[in-house]
């Protein structure tokens, strides 16, 4: 695989494939996961095989590495991390408020309203305890 810098070995990837033996990029080609890894982000909490977490976390986890990672590396070359950063923050601000959600007590509303509309309850609940 090129672009993974000589001697880096991103958790996802098995050894074999991250052979020091196989062709390295020019020095001056910058590839996503050379790049994750020398900000020592690479694949940090989004490891699907990862056994860290609840079930919530998991399955939110692999819905950004499906929905983002996957299709943002392989439309575009990222240069620095913020590049990166300002495209995720634009993805979740559309998943959290834009795009309907079918999990539990959302009912087909987006995760805002479903918080906005759940926000007196859990306030009425607190005064209670």
């Amino acid at each position: 695989m090129t672009g993974i810098p000589r001697g880096i070995r991103p958790p996802f990837l098995p050894k074999s494939r991250a052979s020091p033996d196989r062709a390295q990029p020019p020095p001056l080609a910058v590839s996503n996961v050379s790049l994750l890894a020398e900000s020592g982000k690479v694949c940090e909490g989004l490891c699907v095989a990862a056994s860290l977490g609840s079930g919530i976390c998991k399955r939110f986890h692999r819905t950004v590495l499906d929905e983002f990672y996957r299709v943002a590396f392989r439309k575009k070359i990222y240069r620095t991390i913020d590049e990166l950063q300002t495209d995720l923050d634009a993805w979740i601000t559309e998943y959290n408020e834009h795009r309907p959600h079918q999990g539990r007590w959302c009912f087909g509303k987006t995760s805002i309203q479903t918080f906005l509309d759940a926000l007196p309850l859990a306030k009425e609940k607190l005064v209670a305890a």
